[in-house]
């Protein structure tokens, strides 16, 4: 999993996700529930926000070269 990689990421009460990871939230000294955590664009829905994602939710569709 990494920067530029299309990826699917499952939600708890809606339908999964296509989107972009823009960022791997990736620091020292921080909660360890929160280390690995991507930010992730979606489209193709109405949604467009921009949304945190567990690794465990994610799957990667199409690594970036």
């Amino acid at each position: 999993m990494k920067v530029g990689d299309l990826v699917r990421v499952e939600q708890k009460l809606c339908k999964p996700v296509l989107g972009l990871i823009l960022e791997i939230y990736e620091m020292e000294g921080i909660t360890a529930s929160m280390r690995g955590h991507a930010l992730v664009q979606p489209f193709g829905t109405t949604e467009t926000r921009l949304m945190w994602a567990n690794p465990i939710d994610i799957e990667v569709l199409n690594e970036n070269r």
